[in-house]
């Protein structure tokens, strides 16, 4: 799910809509066909499946909240996505589901040419993720995983 608060709704409205469609689909329950480039230096198969549209990410966040916090215009479009749910399936294969609750920011980077997105950037803080989920030691496995 995700959210616009009223005071960003007339910005998100004014969004091309296949940029608005993008936002949308990252983290849905189902893959996406668009490739994204990942600012992280996470393991490949968290990369992989950022770039993928985040299905692994939301498997381990199945009612994951998503809300948009800022949209901004420059060289690239920068939205901004605070995101929060319980941790209630698998991480990757590292993290067996703890309910712990989790909060993490997503950055969109889209350069766009008139309404057609040439390219998508994700940032997403996966130590910030891991370290919400446990103890250290849990934390170092999972970001080597």
């Amino acid at each position: 799910m995700l959210e616009v608060p009223t005071p960003l709704t007339p910005a998100w409205i004014a969004l091309a809509p296949a940029v608005r469609a993008r936002i949308e689909s990252f983290l849905s329950r189902e893959p996406s066909s668009h490739a994204a480039m990942v600012a992280t230096d996470a393991p490949a198969p968290f990369a992989d499946d950022l770039r993928r549209g985040g299905s692994g990410l939301r498997a381990a966040f199945p009612a994951l909240v998503r809300r948009v916090v800022a949209i901004e215009r420059g060289d690239r479009l920068a939205i901004r996505v605070a995101s929060a749910g319980a941790h209630d399936g698998e991480f990757y294969g590292c993290l067996s589901a703890s309910g712990r609750e989790v909060s993490f920011d997503e950055l969109h980077e889209l350069a766009l040419h008139g309404d057609e997105i040439v390219a998508h950037r994700i940032a997403i803080d996966l130590r910030a993720i891991v370290r919400q989920l446990g103890a250290p030691r849990a934390a170092a496995r999972a970001i080597a995983c």
